[in-house]
């Protein structure tokens, strides 16, 4: 089961950092973010019923999902999932299992924002 849920989590964060280059490469609205947002949703629907939601937390250059610790020697997108949060001041990301597809490209739009921008969003 741990190696699961390590693959599931690992699966997370690079569909994350993918959505993110692909959202600060190419203009608002780009059909290439499509297939990331549908993997996305597919992912955060494998959560298990009682715990609707899984968060994210970045503690200087790892992020942390429940009790898993995970950096660019284990997943080189961390890197650059771990910088950009801190270009934007993000300390941890919560989604929830049944996050809508408008909700996961406005998520995706916020994180290519600058980080004057990213203010509109709050928490």
């Amino acid at each position: 089961m741990a190696d699961r849920t390590t693959q599931f989590q690992s699966d997370l964060i690079k569909q994350i950092g993918l959505g993110i280059n692909i959202a600060r490469t190419y203009p608002r609205d780009h059909p290439s973010l499509q297939p990331v947002i549908q993997r996305l949703r597919i992912l955060l629907k494998e959560i298990p019923i009682e715990e609707e939601s899984i968060s994210l937390v970045v503690i200087e250059d790892i992020i942390v999902i429940e009790e898993e610790r995970y950096d660019s020697r284990t997943l080189p997108i961390v890197t650059s999932l771990v910088h950009r949060f801190n270009q934007l001041g993000v300390k941890s990301i919560t989604f929830s299992a049944d996050t809508s597809e408008g909700d996961a490209k406005e998520f995706f739009d916020a994180m290519a924002s600058s980080p004057a921008d990213i203010k509109d969003y709050g928490d």
